[in-house]
Order: structure tokens, then sequence, then C-alpha cells
């Protein structure tokens, strides 16, 4: 990132998660978290739509992804989940 783009005081920098937002705060960075920008209403839209997408396999009709009693899609969606987590 551009140094003078840092100085810019018509610029202003979001973290977007965690990582970045101590990334920025150990580097002294001054910057906006994201989250900061949804009311507590939008949150809990989110949260309750993404908890909707996440059991997307369990509203799947029949039988047809089922293995011995054990759903293939949420094993499916697991491994998705464990591998977003460390990318």
């Amino acid at each position: 990132m551009p140094k003078d783009l840092l100085q810019d005081n018509d610029v202003t920098i979001f973290s977007f998660n965690l990582a970045v937002h101590m990334e920025l705060n150990n580097k002294k960075i001054k910057h906006e978290v994201a989250d900061n920008l949804l009311t507590l209403d939008e949150r809990l839209d989110l949260f309750d739509k993404i908890k909707k997408l996440e059991s997307w396999h369990s509203q799947v009709p029949g039988n047809d992804f089922y293995l011995e009693k054990i759903n293939l899609l949420k094993i499916f969606q697991f491994q998705i989940y464990k591998a977003n987590q460390y990318s």
C-alpha cells in the first residue's frame, strides 16, 4: 500500500477481520472496523441469514445424499468451512 495513501485524510481504511485489524493496529495505521458500520438490527438480520445458509444441506428434499443415515452434504459443508477457516 502506498504510504502517501495512508496519509490522505480523504481515505478511510477498513478492516474486515480480526487479523487485518490487529496488523493495522500494530502498524499504527488509522482504520475503521467494518462491523461498526452495521446497526444491531442489521447484524441480527445478517446472523439469521447466515445461520439459514449454513443449514442448506438439511433443506435438500429426499434421501439421495444420505449414506448409512449420514448426510453427506453436511460433511461437504463442514469441509468447506474448515478450508475457509485457514485461508
